[in-house]
């Protein structure tokens, strides 16, 4: 049985990006509107993930090898974080989030779904992919039916969730 410090240690940059989506929410919340604090946040969180991702220099597996920590886990964490880290970035100035309130939530679902897909790396069992797979593609519901006034996207949102139900229960 693996001690504490060994599951935070080969967990940690998962860890981080589901506590930067608790900052994210907190900081959005509290900060002026015009600062868009979340998405500089959001970006930093993506960073600094990529940062530990990148250097952590133990290799290991948990929990009889359902999480496998290795160097094609952290490729792959590091590259899903710089690409989050860019979408935050691009989508920082931009001019809708000026008339909607919803930036914060925006942010902390990249987040989660990046926390999804950073997990399917790292998956060592066909029953770890399917529930990492599940954790990613709900944020991505999510994030598809963000726009509440554009009826196309309550419509996309809902047609995700049929293909994805349909090919989860193909998958299983």
């Amino acid at each position: 049985m693996p001690n504490w410090t060994e599951i935070l240690q080969l967990t940690l940059p998962h860890l981080w990006l589901l506590v930067g989506a608790l900052l994210v929410l907190l900081v959005e919340g509290f900060a002026p509107r015009r600062w868009n604090a979340g998405g500089w946040t959001a970006a930093a969180v993506f960073a600094l993930g990529a940062a530990i991702a990148g250097w952590s220099a133990t290799d290991g597996e948990l929990w009889q090898g359902m999480y496998v920590w290795d160097g094609y886990a952290r490729l792959l964490t590091v590259l899903v974080m710089i690409v989050g880290a860019l979408v935050c970035l691009s989508s920082v100035c931009c001019e809708e989030w000026q008339r909607t309130g919803d930036r914060g939530s925006y942010y902390a679902l990249l987040l989660l779904s990046a926390l999804g897909f950073t997990l399917m790396s790292s998956a060592g069992s066909l029953l770890t992919l399917y529930i990492t797979l599940e954790i990613g593609t709900v944020s991505l519901f999510a994030l598809t039916g963000h726009r509440k006034t554009d009826p196309r996207s309550g419509e996309a949102a809902l047609k995700l969730l049929v293909v994805s139900a349909a090919s989860s229960a193909i998958l299983l």
